[in-house]
């Protein structure tokens, strides 16, 4: 398939997942944002394992992603538990972080 059809979809997915955490954060309709969020993730997940191919050899950049990854899955259940402003900031942090990953790719020292 077309890498820019895979970018693009990705892209499309990492939208939806901080759609579907405003919803949540903001107190829209709790069971579509969920929905969005799981479905969103999955997306998420197999498109960028599809990008990345096989895991480069001596690149860990893509496990920071997973880490990134783990952190936006489980900020529903922070929700509960800290303070939304808080659960925002760190649901941006995490794009951020997982946006300088995937344009930069660094390599290990």
């Amino acid at each position: 398939m077309d890498p820019f059809v895979f970018r693009a979809l990705h892209i499309t997915a990492a939208l939806a997942v901080f759609t579907a955490l405003g919803a949540i954060c903001m107190g829209g309709q709790k069971k579509a944002a969920s929905i969005l969020h799981g479905i969103s993730l999955l997306v998420l997940l197999v498109i960028g394992f599809a990008m990345l191919g096989k895991p480069p050899a001596g690149q860990y950049w893509w496990v920071g992603k997973i880490v990134l990854w783990m952190v936006l899955g489980a900020a529903p259940a922070m929700t509960k538990r800290l303070p939304k402003g808080v659960v925002l900031a760190i649901v941006l942090i995490c794009g951020l972080a997982a946006a300088w990953l995937g344009v930069v790719q660094p390599k290990p020292f």
